[in-house]
């Protein structure tokens, strides 16, 4: 019996032990089940977003700012940071792309920010990634993100210069003045250099142009948190003008007839304290420091055909000269103000000049229809720095332009670009318009000639002959215009009045009819100065004899009138016949009345007492001799072509 409890118990323990292995099997093919699927998962998901992994690679690359130095330097309405950055890896992946941020208070007045690898970016400027703005943070401020030229692999170090322009960091203080104060401005800036990364040593110096330094922080040795806005205001006084651009607007018409067009619009404002009460111009010889008397335009040497507008005639005084800048040699176009622009005034005015297509334009070296128009971006006004709030440059290209390709400058930053047709003279189709636009950039003096773009397009010379041959189109359109209508004319009226004759042309009959009117003309005349004159008996004779010869003139031009009415009516188609028989019977009886009154008159000179003429007959007499010569006057004007 105790041998078989013991069998038994064997068989137990036994059967014990075959379950918690197979329930420590059961758990160990769980766990691998779920390894396997959480790599599966894994897998997929690197698949899926590989941003997601490459972001994580950047965090786990562990810059760190190094060494810091800011330089604040202030140009006017525009302030320039320029800071010297040495940064490390600490990271164990190399880093591709660099981060540079402003702070909340900085980034509602930031307008451009580029990256270079020296302070001169003789080696270009980095490229940007992601929006050309930045993207906020989780703090208020903004980020923008910069492609490196080469990876900073882990533990190296690298240095680079980032460039940060802002308007509106200065304001004035007091916000108006009256004419004689001085002008003192409150400056409020970060004293800590504001970066995603840890900051290990910085120092922050503040400068004035034209005034010197005004502050300097000193090197802070100690580890400035990531995301660190630490600000502080300075005052100090600036007698200088402040002056700012709220629009520029560059237009460039390109033509292959030899000439490319520029025209550029400014509209200036005076960022200065606005001025309290009125202007004087007694009290300006105190102020001329700090108002902006006249503009400085510095152009190609080889500019041609200057013009300029501005909108309230502020501008009375122009001068042309050539001049030596920056060791080249320019046109200077100087324009003086009547008002000088000072705090709160603005001046709109546009200049416009003619460069030879050989300045900008250049056709491909094997001579197809290929051409790279290089496009100057920046205003040509002289000024060391100028804010720009809203830029337009268009590019007008000639009809039939096509295939227009562009890259566009990492500096200044462009945020519209694109391309449309645009209504233009003497132009069948319209002519393609590149626009390009920015809200908020810098520009900065130096760089007026040198910073330029191209833009590649194809065009061909044949639609060279569509405006000279629209305008010779509209030309013989004028001419068969004016040649149908002399016709049609002409027509119309010999259909309605016929020659006198047969063989008699339009302009015989009109000869006539004028020989006629001054023949009449005449004769009225001689009767009436013969009326007047008749006075005494001596004259008797000679006036006899005077009115037998005007009766006869007279009695032939009727006779005249009514041969015309005869040969008239004999052709049965001119409407003119019965006029003329008309004309010539009213003739007859001024004739008549004339007569009687040349009678009268001699009649009372000698002595005699016939029946009198009447004033009234004497006016119906001269009434009807203004008639005949008015209907005369009418049947000339209709017969003249």
């Amino acid at each position: 019996a105790g041998g078989a409890d013991v069998e038994r118990g064997r068989e137990l323990v036994s059967m014990a032990c075959n379950g918690l292995a197979a329930r420590v099997v059961a758990g160990k093919l769980l766990m691998l089940l779920s390894l396997l699927a959480a790599a599966a998962a894994a897998m997929a998901a690197a698949v899926a977003t590989p941003q997601v992994a490459e972001d994580a690679r950047l965090e786990t690359a562990m810059i760190v700012n190094v060494e810091v130095t800011r330089l604040l330097r202030f140009h006017g309405s525009v302030v320039e940071a320029e800071v010297e950055i040495k940064v490390r890896n600490d990271g164990p992946y190399s880093a591709r792309e660099i981060e540079v941020a402003t702070s909340p208070f900085e980034s509602q007045f930031v307008r451009d920010v580029y990256v270079c690898a020296s302070k001169d970016c003789n080696s270009g400027v980095f490229a940007r990634v992601g929006a050309i703005r930045g993207v906020s943070d989780a703090h208020g401020g903004r980020i923008f993100r910069f492609q490196l030229p080469n990876a900073l692999a882990a533990g190296d170090e690298a240095r680079f210069v980032a460039f940060i322009n802002t308007i509106g960091e200065v304001v004035p203080s007091p916000a108006e003045v009256s004419q004689k104060s001085q002008h003192h401005y409150r400056w409020t800036a970060n004293t800590r250099w504001y970066s995603p990364y840890v900051t290990l040593r910085q120092n922050t110096k503040m400068i004035v142009d034209r005034s010197g330094e005004i502050a300097e922080h000193g090197w802070i040795n100690t580890e400035t948190p990531a995301f660190t806005e630490s600000l502080e205001s300075e005052w100090f006084a600036y007698n200088e003008p402040v002056v700012s651009c709220d629009r520029y607007e560059k237009t460039i018409t390109v033509s292959h007839w030899g000439s490319i067009n520029v025209r550029e619009h400014f509209v200036l404002r005076h960022d200065g304290p606005r001025l309290k009460g009125a202007w004087s111009r007694i009290d300006y010889p105190s102020q001329v420091s700090n108002v902006v008397q006249g503009v400085q335009i510095l152009l190609p040497p080889t500019a041609t055909n200057h013009y300029y507008r501005d909108s309230i005639g502020n501008i009375t005084t122009s001068t042309l000269q050539l001049a030596r800048s920056s060791g080249r040699t320019t046109q200077l176009l100087s324009l003086q103000f009547r008002f000088p622009l000072i705090g709160g005034w603005r001046n709109e005015f546009y200049i416009a000049y003619d460069l030879p297509a050989t300045e900008l334009l250049a056709q491909a070296a094997d001579g197809s229809s290929s051409y790279r128009l290089d496009v100057p971006m920046y205003p040509s006004m002289r000024s060391k720095r100028l804010a720009i709030q809203e830029f337009d440059l268009k590019l007008v290209f000639p009809e039939g332009s096509s295939g227009i390709r562009y890259g566009l400058p990492e500096v200044p930053p462009i945020e519209e670009a694109g391309v449309y047709q645009e209504r233009g003279t003497l132009t069948l189709r319209g002519v393609p318009v590149v626009h390009l636009r920015s809200h908020g950039m810098i520009w900065n003096f130096a760089s007026t000639f040198s910073q330029s773009f191209p833009v590649h397009y194809t065009y061909s010379k044949a639609n060279l002959l569509i405006p000279p041959l629209l305008i010779a189109a509209l030309l013989a359109a004028v001419f068969a215009a004016m040649i149908a209508y002399a016709r049609i004319s002409n027509a119309l009226q010999l259909s309605t009045q016929t020659s006198f004759g047969r063989d008699a042309t339009l302009s015989d009959k009109i000869a006539k009819i004028r020989a006629l009117e001054s023949q009449l003309d005449a004769a009225a005349s001689s009767i009436a100065s013969l009326a007047s004159d008749y006075k005494i008996p001596e004259q008797s004779k000679f006036v006899d004899t005077k009115l037998s010869e005007l009766e006869r003139e007279f009695r032939g031009q009727t006779a005249a009138l009514v041969e015309l009415s005869s040969r008239s009516a004999s052709t049965g188609a001119d409407p003119f016949a019965e006029y003329l028989l008309e004309v010539a019977a009213r003739f007859e009886k001024v004739h008549a009345q004339l007569t009687r009154k040349v009678g009268v008159q001699r009649a009372l000179v000698e002595g005699h007492t016939p029946a009198s003429l009447s004033k009234r007959e004497a006016a119906l007499v001269d009434a009807r001799l203004a008639l005949a010569r008015q209907q005369l006057a009418d049947l000339l004007t209709q017969l003249d072509p």
